[in-house]
């Protein structure tokens, strides 16, 4: 039978609780005065092991699981009032209190670290080399929770997580919070940061990328290019991020309020920005100026002035791409690109120059 391990803090005790099927069967008052490591180890059995707030203890937890292919193990860990950090990867996990003590785990396959009892509490979740998928801020919340294959780590409520792919065909698929979200992105790195940087999601080394926003006031997504010869399709709702020598998409941001595109890598690559109009009869407008020698693009959906736009009808920006070229499918539309050398611009459909 599956136990569940209970530990907390009670006085100058820790407080080991054994139960099965919710009904505690043991309870033993551990005194914290000399202790300086306490190991918990599990069976051939679903254990679960949680681990609440021991205030000053100074020791270690050592909690050790057996995993067998027909069972996994669990672990909880909460903070405490410091700045605590959760460090997770395939096999072993460890959440230092600030200034106080310290829970390792071991052979255990899901690992959960809370932070909801104050301090600035970071956590780093790493991958394995397989192929990993990470997802953030799901289902409403904040949390960052990192699969591989049957092993998963997970981090909710901290204020900031980082995130490591470490090898395979990684997947990170990044959501919004209801506040004005900012994302960055680069070829297999990003950010995420939200309410007002309370919060803050970084990955590293994920092939594959999707943000989704549209939860709140106003998200923007910023993209920098990389090494690579890239190309940028931006439709309202949708801009996709494509290498073009190996024809794979590797980043994709939906319903953003606004996207900004940089290619400002010196490579000597020609890297493509392409902007659509929307799918409905509007008539939009795409202004374009040398800036320093580049093409800085803005992209205005309907706007009701034509000569004097407003930022918050701008929903692309481009600069630096060698060609950007304008689509559309519903035009007329308009287009205002005085004093742009035109080698650097290309258009496809109807197009009004003002």
């Amino acid at each position: 039978i599956a136990d569940t391990f209970i530990l907390s803090r009670s006085g100058s005790n820790l407080v080991l609780e054994r139960a099965e099927n919710d009904v505690v069967w043991s309870t033993v008052n551990i005194p914290i005065a000399g202790l300086s490591e306490l190991q918990l180890a599990g069976s051939n059995d679903a254990d679960s092991f949680i681990v609440y707030n021991l205030g000053d203890f100074a020791g270690v937890i050592s909690i050790q699981g057996v995993e067998i292919a027909s069972v996994t193990d669990s672990v909880q860990i909460y903070d405490t009032p410091g700045d605590d950090v959760w460090d997770a990867r395939e096999g072993y996990g460890s959440f230092q209190m600030e200034d106080a003590y310290r829970v390792t785990v071991s052979n255990v396959y899901a690992m959960h670290g809370y932070a909801n009892a104050g301090g600035y509490d970071r956590a780093y979740l790493s991958g394995n080399a397989g192929a990993n998928k990470l997802k953030t801020y799901d289902a409403g919340a904040n949390i960052a929770r990192i699969y591989l294959n049957g092993v998963y780590s997970r981090a909710k409520f901290f204020d900031s997580v980082n995130i490591y792919g470490n090898g395979g065909n990684d997947e990170a698929i990044v959501y919004d919070t209801p506040g004005s979200d900012l994302f960055k992105a680069t070829k297999d790195d990003g950010q995420h940061v939200a309410n007002d940087g309370a919060i803050e999601y970084n990955y590293f080394s994920f092939e594959t990328v999707t943000a989704h926003a549209g939860a709140g006031n106003r998200d923007t997504a910023r993209f920098s290019d990389s090494a690579l010869r890239e190309e940028v399709r931006a439709r309202p709702g949708k801009v996709e991020v494509r290498d073009i020598d190996t024809d794979t998409v590797y980043l994709t941001m939906r319903n953003f309020d606004h996207v900004y595109a940089e290619a400002l890598t010196d490579d000597g690559k020609t890297d493509i920005m392409k902007m659509h109009d929307n799918g409905v009869a509007t008539i939009d407008l795409l202004f374009a100026e040398m800036a320093n020698g580049q093409v800085h693009a803005e992209y205005y959906y309907n706007p009701a002035d034509y000569y004097s736009p407003q930022a918050s009808e701008m929903i692309y920006e481009s600069l630096g791409f060698e060609i950007t070229k304008g689509y559309s499918a519903y035009g007329p539309d308009k287009k205002d690109t005085d004093g742009v050398n035109p080698a650097l611009l290309a258009w496809d459909g109807l197009w009004d120059e003002i």
